[in-house]
């Protein structure tokens, strides 16, 4: 992410265009080496000057705008900073801090496989569970080039490991020489609650051009159906053990039982894992792209390792802890969810200002 030391300004409204918001930010945000001379006094009549010009575009016209400049640690020019508003995608910024913060930039999610006994002669008796670990980026090989999307200007944004399902079964035949499991295949999705969906979300999330799939602690290719994103899947968890199943399989595994949900034994034992890119690719994946499934992840996530368990609620208190123990001001902080695609969420311009600041500061 671009640094700028002298001002971030944020602002949103009830715009009937996003691209508003686009050209609010890209105008207000003045870089570090311009105008270095400028008193705050000036500075601040300056970024006026251009709220006055931005609000004045078709656009932005009917919109409610909030600013809040900051320049050195110094709010230099406000305009309903204090108001809840709808933050939509910004939200994103209050998850991705918050993460960073809790669980540090170089924070791995890992997927294990379990079961109550080792491979002995190539053989597991009884059955294996894949326990997700809340990685929202375990995916099929034939899905890892959402990864590698292209950015302006032809340069790869891209996350530079994606944990694969087929990685995980090469390690388990190649690596540990598994040849047989007596027993089912095991989906536990236990390290965050059932909930698939948030409050304030709208059906057509998951229909046409899908923006986010279902949620679950064990998940492959974002929650999608296929590898193609056409459609949503049912249960993220079952279809991730039916891939490491199929991909199993295919290397000459055989699997007396069926792929179930489940819950892993206290007393398993772990005979392999796949773990994710740090956190911090993560994050400037999701902010970068806008990326949804991502950020809810996340924040279930904050909740399963802070909060006392996997859920949107948990995650939502372990965030504004975070921040707040950053000395932002998190009284008027709506949660609902990690992506903003909630309509119930609600955050002000000041909160939204000190948070990216913080985020530029890390």
């Amino acid at each position: 992410m671009r640094r700028y030391h002298d001002a971030v300004l944020v602002r949103w409204g009830k715009a009937r265009s996003a691209r508003a918001l686009a050209l609010c930010l890209l105008v207000g945000m003045l870089p570090a080496t311009a105008h270095a001379g400028w008193s705050d006094a000036e500075y601040g009549r300056q970024v006026g000057r251009l709220e006055r010009q931005v609000s004045s575009m078709d656009p932005a016209r009917g919109s409610t705008p909030g600013y809040a400049v900051l320049r050195n640690g110094r709010f230099v020019y406000i305009r309903n900073d204090n108001r809840a508003m709808l933050p939509a995608s910004l939200q994103k910024l209050l998850v991705t801090t918050a993460a960073i913060v809790k669980l540090g930039p170089q924070h791995r999610f890992a997927t294990r496989v379990v079961s109550a006994s080792p491979i002995t002669d190539g053989t597991i008796a009884g059955s294996m569970t894949l326990v997700g670990g809340g990685d929202p980026t375990l995916s099929t090989q034939s899905f890892t080039g959402y990864y590698r999307r292209s950015a302006p200007g032809g340069k790869v944004s891209a996350i530079s490991f994606v944990p694969t399902i087929e990685l995980l079964a090469d390690g388990l035949v190649k690596n540990l020489g598994l040849r047989r499991i007596d027993g089912n295949l095991v989906a536990d999705e236990s390290v965050f609650d059932s909930h698939r969906w948030q409050r304030g979300w709208q059906s057509s999330y998951q229909r046409g051009e899908i923006d986010v799939g279902n949620l679950s602690g064990l998940t492959v290719n974002l929650g999608l159906g296929d590898p193609q994103g056409k459609t949503v899947a049912a249960s993220p968890a079952l279809l991730a053990a039916t891939y490491l199943r199929d991909a199993l399989k295919a290397r000459g595994v055989e699997i007396t039982g069926s792929v179930a949900m489940g819950k892993a034994a206290g007393t398993d034992n772990e005979i392999t894992r796949i773990s994710s890119a740090p956190l911090r690719e993560i994050v400037f994946w999701t902010n970068r792209w806008s990326a949804n499934y991502p950020a809810e992840m996340l924040l279930k996530g904050l909740g399963a390792a802070f909060g006392g368990g996997g859920s949107t609620v948990n995650g939502a208190a372990v965030l504004k802890q975070a921040l707040a123990a950053s000395r932002i001001d998190v009284r008027d902080l709506v949660v609902e969810d990690g992506s903003g695609l909630s309509t119930l969420n609600r955050a002000s311009p000041r909160v939204l200002a000190t948070v990216l600041a913080l985020m530029l500061s890390m």
